[in-house]
């Protein structure tokens, strides 16, 4: 429910991601080792959000610094935008920082699980 609220349309935002059966989806980067993948996620709100940041984990497999390796949870703590939540950021902001610390120096080529896993 969340996510709906606080979600542009693909059109209206001209971002790499869309909604697939209410969950948000991440498609890859070109020239880096997500090239070609679809990466499927889950973003949970409890009762004190927005005020504190959603639960984001991963259901696709990925290799990336902030994710952990054995539940898919995005580790607040090693992602700046929930480390820094701010009542004002929304679902979007989420997804496009994702896709920005994919293509990062630290995470573009890191070796990726087999592509159609997941957690």
């Amino acid at each position: 429910v969340c996510v709906r609220n606080h979600l542009k349309s693909v059109e209206q935002s001209n971002l790499d991601w869309r909604l697939i059966s209410g969950a948000p989806v991440i498609t890859s980067s070109i020239m880096t080792v997500h090239e070609g993948r679809i990466y499927q996620l889950k973003l949970f709100c409890d009762k004190d959000y927005p005020e504190k940041p959603p639960t984001v984990r991963f259901h696709s497999r990925i290799n990336m610094t902030c994710v952990n390796h054995e539940t898919g949870v995005v580790d607040p703590k090693k992602f700046g935008l929930l480390a820094n939540w701010q009542r004002e950021y929304t679902m979007e902001d989420i997804l496009v920082q994702l896709k920005k610390e994919m293509t990062a120096s630290h995470n573009r080529k890191l070796v990726q699980p087999p592509e159609g896993t997941s957690f």
